[in-house]
Parts: structure tokens; sequence; C-alpha cells
């Protein structure tokens, strides 16, 4: 799953596959570069390439992504999206919730279920995207 306000780098998806495949009981999300509009979880990777469509430097954000990206190689979990998930594997965990529960979001109770269910949430270093932090927009 992938937000609106994200722009993925090259190999983002593939690189999520590779640790699910590789790593069978994670929920693997992707490493953001956040535009600094809102504080970060990942705030080492904060840089603006653009707040709108028009303005996004798509060459810019590329070459920085190449410079982050580390091919198969994992982390701990830090933010929730894009996310891959198994279709059965989240059904069975009850998927997002209608809404955010009281005292969380719905990223974050989510992610819980899955740790509970005995997955770990990991960051793949391979997945670079960037999230202008704007919320639902339309991109090129």
């Amino acid at each position: 799953m992938l937000n609106s306000d994200m722009w993925p780098s090259a190999g983002w998806l593939d690189a999520l596959l590779a640790v699910k495949r590789t790593y069978p009981f994670t929920v693997p999300t992707s490493l953001l570069v956040e535009s600094g509009r809102l504080p970060s979880g990942m705030p080492e990777h904060v840089r603006n390439f653009g707040m709108n469509p028009d303005e996004f430097d798509a060459a810019a954000f590329e070459a920085h992504a190449a410079t982050l990206r580390r091919e198969r190689a994992i982390e701990a979990g830090r933010l929730y999206m894009p996310i891959l998930v198994d279709r059965q594997e989240f059904a069975d965990v009850g998927g997002y919730p209608e809404g955010n529960p009281e005292g969380t979001t719905g990223d974050k109770d989510l992610i819980r279920r899955y740790v509970e269910a005995g997955f770990k949430h990991m960051t793949a270093l391979g997945s670079v995207v960037y999230h202008v932090q704007t919320g639902e927009q339309l991109w090129p």
C-alpha cells in the first residue's frame, strides 16, 4: 500500500518483496525521505524535494535515493507506509481499523496486531520513498 502523497524510487517494490520472501514473518515498510513539513520518525532522512506535483524534483530525489539505498538490508521498523502485506495475513490480523482507535493511529494499531501475531515490523532499506506529507493529492 502506497499513499498518494508518496513518490517511490526505482526498485522500491522489489525491495519490499525481497524482504518478505527472505523473512516471511515480517511486515516490511519502506525507508521514507520526508519533506520536513511535519516532524519525522526518521529525522535523519528529512529533505525537501517539493511540496506539490508541479515543483517535485524527481531526478534529484532519485539521485538522493540512490545514495541511501541498501539492497537487502533491513532494520527495525519505524514508519508505517508504504507497507507490503500478504492479503491472508492482513485479514488474519484484522486489517486496518475503521478510523483511529482511541489513543493511537490506525497504522500503529495494525502493526501492534502484527507483532502480537508473531511478525516483526521491518524497514526495507532498499525501498526508498519520498513522502510529501500533505495527505491525499494527485501526482503525475
